[in-house]
């Protein structure tokens, strides 16, 4: 696990958590498990987002919401990441992170990111129909993780170039994003 980020509206909360496999994960599932937890480390809601290893140091940015009681306030949040032992053999070719090129929006929260992703797989190489999971990390002027999301988007039936908008929810404008492709 490489960081992670929360953000409570009400009951709702949402997190970030963002990952880069080891190279004995490829073919391997990932699984995030994310605890949201009180003022007194009690837990208060827990969520999980899965995710398919494909390439050695894929990076991921793994979205996760929960639901907590009442008017409980979240405090804090843990995250464990691990890979399944069982491997697949339908693993893509790397893609490589796209930064965004525009951030869009007057917020406080809601923003889109636009993203032109490069050299995707075509129909031949992944089957037809397939869609591609995006995951977006957001950052402030330090670089620090201040947001993101997750979006499923179509594999372009001749590969190469696909422009994304990407809906994300952030605490305060972001400096940049940042998409992680993948599948699932």
């Amino acid at each position: 696990m490489d960081d992670t980020w929360f953000m409570q509206n009400g009951a709702q909360v949402q997190g970030i958590v963002t990952a880069t496999a080891g190279e004995d994960a490829v073919g391997g599932f990932m699984l995030t498990e994310v605890e949201f937890r009180d003022g007194d480390d009690e837990v208060l809601a827990s969520a999980q987002g899965p995710a398919m290893v494909s390439w050695a140091d894929q990076q991921f940015a793994v979205p996760v919401e929960a639901t907590v009681p009442g008017d409980a306030a979240v405090e804090s949040m843990t995250a464990t990441t691990r890979v399944s032992d069982e491997k697949v053999s339908d693993s893509w070719s790397r893609i490589e992170p796209a930064d965004s090129y525009a951030i869009t929006g007057d917020g406080p929260s809601e923003f889109t990111a636009q993203f032109l992703l490069h050299d995707l797989p075509d129909e031949t190489q992944v089957g037809s129909g397939v869609t591609m999971s995006l995951g977006v990390a957001c950052y402030d002027a330090a670089g620090g993780l201040i947001g993101g999301t997750a979006k499923q988007v179509p594999v372009p039936a001749t590969g190469g170039l696909l422009r994304v908008d990407a809906q994300v929810a952030a605490e305060g404008r972001p400096d940049s994003c940042r998409a992680f492709p993948g599948h699932l």
